[in-house]
């Protein structure tokens, strides 16, 4: 709390300094202070609206927030200045998969090279919606063995989509 309040100062004495506010935005996000971030990244976004950097934390901000229409267009138009990215395509695939468009997030989070904990787990989700249940059950496997190493290890969202996929597996809602 005390970074942010910090930051909160430098953005007050330089409000349309974009640095300052990818900064806040990160301090806010990280303090749980959402609506806040979402401002935060509206306002620099209306500073510079084709900034991807911008444009991928008003997109997850807005997933975070349950605004999945306004994610997904916003994360499409970052996806679409910015093709290829795997943290864009991540993002996007895993709205996309909050949306209900299944083949459309296993499409898009296929498409990452190397994917991450979260990535694994909303194309597990994925598979499994699709009925494909065996590659969802082997890609549940690479999950685990993923957070065993160091540093998902302890990556709390990471476990908490993993229950989430498991869950599903299991035949629970989520």
């Amino acid at each position: 709390r005390a970074a942010l309040e910090k930051v909160e100062r430098a953005n007050r004495l330089e409000p349309n300094n974009l640095g300052i506010l990818a900064v806040l935005y990160l301090a806010q996000y990280r303090v749980g202070a959402y609506q806040e971030a979402l401002e935060t990244c509206t306002k620099a976004d209306s500073i510079d609206p084709d900034n991807p950097a911008i444009l991928l934390r008003l997109g997850r901000v807005q997933s975070h927030l349950g605004a999945y229409e306004d994610a997904l267009k916003t994360l499409t138009k970052v996806n679409t200045l910015d093709p290829n990215q795997p943290v864009i395509l991540s993002a996007l695939g895993m709205v996309q998969y909050r949306k209900g468009a299944y083949e459309d997030a296993l499409k898009t989070l296929t498409a990452v090279k190397r994917p991450h904990a979260s990535t694994l787990a909303f194309m597990t989700m994925s598979l499994q919606q699709l009925g494909r249940t065996d590659e969802a059950k082997a890609t549940l496997e690479q999950l685990r063995g993923l957070l065993k190493d160091k540093p998902f290890a302890d990556d709390a969202e990471a476990k908490a989509l993993l229950a989430e996929a498991e869950g599903l597996i299991e035949g629970k809602k989520p």
